[in-house]
C-alpha cells in the first residue's frame, strides 16, 4: 500500500507524508487526512448542453378545395298562367318565369290555377327549380300572424295614446258615458205587453225611429225599419257632449254634463205629446164617422192599447246617469265661477 501524499494548505505543493513543515513555503503540515483533497465530494460544474433547435416542420401542401355550390333559394310567388295550354308563368319579386307541369309542379293532389300561391325554389342563376303550392292551413296561418302584428303596431301605437286620454277625461266620467251608450243603444226603453206570454221591447233608437218614420198612430205602434232622422242626431250629440269640457277650453262647454237630461225630458215629452195628438185626432175622426159613441169607443180602445206600454229598465239606467251627469255639470259650472 502506497503512502497518501501531503499537500500544504497555503500554497498547494506536494511534501512528504512525514514532513511537518513545507518546504517551499514553511507552512506547518497537517495530517494526510486533513490535507487529502475530497475528490468524491467536489462537484464538477455542470455545462449545459445547448438543446439542438426542432428542425422546421415543412408546410403540408394545401390540396385547392372547391367552394360547395349555393343551395337553392326559396321565395313565393304567385302563378299567373296554368299548364293548360303550354309552360305555365309564376311571379317571383316582380319577374316572370316559366315553369311546366312535369319537370317543375310538386303536387300530387292539385294542378297549378290562376293566383295561387307558391312556393318557388331557384338556382343559383334563379332559374325555377320547383315549384310547390303553399297549403291553405299555411296561408290562414300568415294572415293571422299578419293580423296580430297589425294589432300588436295598433296597440303599440294608439295604446298609450288612449290611455293618456281616458286619463284626461277621468274613468267614472267615460264609465257615465259608456253605461249611457248602452242603455239607449241595446237595453229596452219601453216594453209592450202584447199578450200574456209575449212582450216585444224596444230600445230608446227604435222610439226615436218610431216617433220619426211616420205621422200617424198606426206607424207609431208598428215596429218598422226606418230612419231615427232628427231624433237620432240630437242622441248622438247628447251622448257625446258631456266629454266636450275635456276637449274643448271653453266654460261653456261644461253645459254638455247636462246633455243627456235634457234630452231625455224634451224627448220624452215630445214623444207623449206626439202620441197625445194622434190619439185624440184618431178619437175625433171616429166621432165624426158614427158619432160620439164610436169616439168614445176609440178613445177607450186608444187608452188600453197605451196601457200595455210600460217603462223598460234601460230608461231607468239612462235617467241614474243622466241625474249624474247632471250633478257633474253643477259642480263643474260652479267651480268654473
Amino acid at each position: 500500500m502506497s503512502a497518501v501524499p501531503v499537500f500544504c494548505g497555503a500554497c498547494g505543493k506536494s511534501a512528504a507524508p512525514e514532513s511537518r513543515f513545507c518546504e517551499d513555503c514553511g507552512t506547518p503540515l497537517k495530517t494526510a487526512a486533513a490535507v487529502t483533497p475530497d475528490l468524491t465530494s467536489a462537484a464538477a460544474p455542470v455545462i449545459p448542453l445547448p438543446t439542438p433547435a426542432p428542425a422546421p416542420v415543412p408546410a403540408a401542401a394545401t390540396a385547392p378545395t372547391t367552394a360547395p355550390a349555393p343551395a337553392a333559394a326559396t321565395a313565393r310567388g304567385v302563378v299567373l298562367r296554368d299548364t293548360n295550354a303550354g309552360p305555365g308563368l309564376v311571379v317571383v319579386d316582380g319577374r316572370q318565369l316559366t315553369f311546366t307541369l312535369e319537370q317543375h309542379w310538386r303536387s300530387p293532389t292539385s294542378a297549378p290555377t290562376v293566383n295561387t300561391q307558391v312556393d318557388v325554389a331557384l338556382d343559383a342563376s334563379g332559374q325555377v327549380l320547383a315549384v310547390t303550392p303553399v297549403p291553405e292551413s299555411v296561408l290562414a296561418k300568415e294572415k293571422l300572424d299578419k293580423m296580430k302584428d297589425g294589432m300588436n303596431d295598433l296597440k303599440d301605437e294608439y295604446l298609450p295614446k288612449l290611455m293618456v286620454r281616458v286619463d284626461q277625461v277621468g274613468k267614472p266620467l267615460l264609465i257615465a258615458v259608456a253605461l249611457l251608450a248602452i242603455a239607449w243603444i241595446w237595453l229596452p226603453a219601453v216594453s209592450i205587453n202584447i199578450s200574456a206570454s209575449i212582450v216585444q221591447n224596444l230600445t230608446m233608437f227604435d222610439l226615436l225611429r218610431l216617433a220619426n218614420v211616420s205621422s200617424s198612430l198606426e206607424g207609431m205602434m208598428q215596429s218598422g225599419t226606418g230612419s231615427s232622422g232628427l231624433y237620432g242626431f240630437l242622441c248622438v250629440v247628447a251622448m257625446i257632449a258631456p266629454l266636450a269640457h275635456v276637449f274643448v277650453a271653453d266654460k261653456r262647454a261644461a253645459f254638455g254634463l247636462f246633455a243627456p237630461l235634457a234630452f231625455l225630458v224634451l224627448t220624452g215629452l215630445g214623444i207623449y205629446l206626439k202620441i197625445r195628438n194622434l190619439t185624440s185626432a184618431a178619437s175625433e175622426s171616429m166621432r165624426g164617422f158614427g158619432g160620439s159613441q164610436m169616439g168614445d169607443f176609440a178613445g177607450a180602445m186608444m187608452k188600453q192599447a197605451l196601457a200595455a206600454f210600460s217603462v223598460g229598465y234601460g230608461s231607468y239606467i239612462a235617467l241614474i246617469v243622466a241625474l249624474y251627469l247632471a250633478w257633474r255639470g253643477v259642480q263643474k259650472v260652479l267651480a268654473a265661477r
